[in-house]
């Protein structure tokens, strides 16, 4: 992006990569008490959105005053919002009201119902992503995947990118490197890798019941590398499916490249999705590892022949069969790493993404006035919905009118906020 723009980058913490800052300037935000001068300066600001609170709660809450263009990470981000206002600030009360806002009274009672201990952030993502009240405001949105460009394309006004999730690749040497220090030594027993933040939905129940059931299990082992969710647990699991001398937890892999190296087979199963393209697949087709992954989301478009798909309803069984398939025939699922390489050279290039990026901006900035006008109309028509009937009849055509003249748009735009203000949102 610095070969085509002036790049300052923004972060909440207190600390970051040394090299980071050494080629870029760095500069760090109060998302309570932002530096508006400073920040007004640019010409755009472009804010990633993902579902860790620690991370991304701050952007978020900037994004909210200060409209710029949100590349979204997740589509399900209620692991966000509910750690957001129920965590870090303590609200409660804003989170039944965002949940009421966006959901109506099965979003009240459900939040209402968690606060109150019952049901989890894994259950309420796939039916409350709150996937809306990431967007709000913004210029633009830019999405990884295809499934998550229907949905916010389908939910939004706003124009969508769809960019793949860019990816900078190994050299040819340092993939010649690890070629050769693989083949050194495959041999049984293979080594089977999982790796990344390790929640519930990484299905490693699924996967240390399939390798206990499994005839053929001593040849192989399973490392786990990373952050794991619940770690006592997960050693209980192994235990009582006798798995002890088979799989090991590591933790926090100092060299995970050469961890990645020395593996044979990698198991990347997600279910459910947050509607997140995998960073965690990217780097695993960079070492041209095979993969199993589960067929849902941005995995279930991948190319068949470049990993191999994990049915949601039949995990045991599919990777029982992946394992077989390895023993029956290695060769060819080493071929499935090598086309999964050569996606990733050819799709993930940090060039193509951000030069696209850079492209997105201009139309992102046009668009502001039908944007913001489009937004201002759904804020009214959510306050309508909550005195209907009263307002019902004709008051959005006045709404309608009054709106597209003060936000500069021309009438082409009324006609749009009269089919957003007649749709769902006002009764």
């Amino acid at each position: 992006m610095r070969k085509q723009a002036d790049v300052v980058v923004w972060t909440d913490q207190e600390m970051w990569e040394t090299d980071l800052g050494a080629q870029n300037r760095v500069c760090r935000f109060d998302p309570q008490r932002p530096s508006w001068p400073n920040l007004h300066k640019a010409d755009v600001s472009i804010y990633n959105i993902g579902n860790n609170v620690d991370f991304h709660s701050g952007i978020w809450e900037l994004s909210r005053q200060m409209p710029g263009i949100v590349i979204l990470h997740d589509t399900c981000l209620q692991h966000l919002f509910a750690a957001h206002y129920l965590e870090k600030r303590k609200d409660r009360e804003g989170y039944i009201r965002q949940m009421m806002r966006h959901y109506g009274d099965a979003g009240r009672h459900t939040a209402m119902a968690l606060i109150d201990g019952a049901g989890s952030t894994d259950a309420l993502a796939i039916a409350f992503p709150l996937t809306a009240l990431a967007i709000e405001g913004a210029l633009g949105v830019v999405v990884h995947t295809l499934p998550a460009l229907r949905t916010v394309s389908q939910m939004s006004n706003r124009p969508v990118l769809y960019a793949p999730l860019p990816y900078q690749p190994a050299s040819e040497q340092t993939r010649q490197q690890w070629a050769e220090f693989s083949q050194q030594r495959r041999r049984p027993p293979y080594k089977i890798v999982v790796f990344g933040y390790l929640g519930p939905n990484r299905r490693l129940e699924p996967i240390l019941r399939a390798l206990s059931e499994w005839p053929g299990r001593a040849q192989f082992r399973l490392s786990i590398y990373g952050t794991v969710w619940d770690p006592a647990h997960v050693r209980k699991m192994i235990h009582s499916f006798d798995l002890d001398s088979l799989v090991e937890i590591h933790g926090h892999a100092e060299d995970l490249d050469r961890a990645l190296a020395d593996a044979d087979l990698a198991l990347n199963l997600r279910y459910p999705t947050m509607g997140e393209a995998s960073f965690t697949q990217l780097h695993l087709w960079d070492h041209a590892i095979p993969t199993m992954v589960t067929k849902i989301g941005w995995y279930a478009t991948l190319p068949d022949d470049a990993v191999l798909f994990v049915r949601p309803e039949a995990e045991v069984e599919d990777v029982q069969a992946g394992l077989q398939s390895f023993l029956d025939n290695a060769q060819n699922l080493s071929r499935m790493g090598e086309r999964g390489r050569q996606i990733l050279d050819a799709d993930h290039n940090p060039e193509q993404y951000a030069a696209s990026l850079i492209a997105f901006v201009p139309q992102a900035l046009r668009q502001y006035p039908r944007t913001a006008a489009l937004s201002l109309t759904d804020r009214i028509a959510a306050e309508l919905n909550r005195w209907a009937p009263v307002y019902a009849g004709n008051e959005p055509d006045h709404f309608a009118k009054l709106i597209a003249p003060l936000a500069g748009v021309r009438e082409t735009v009324e006609s749009d906020v009269e089919k957003a203000l007649a749709g769902d949102n006002c009764k």
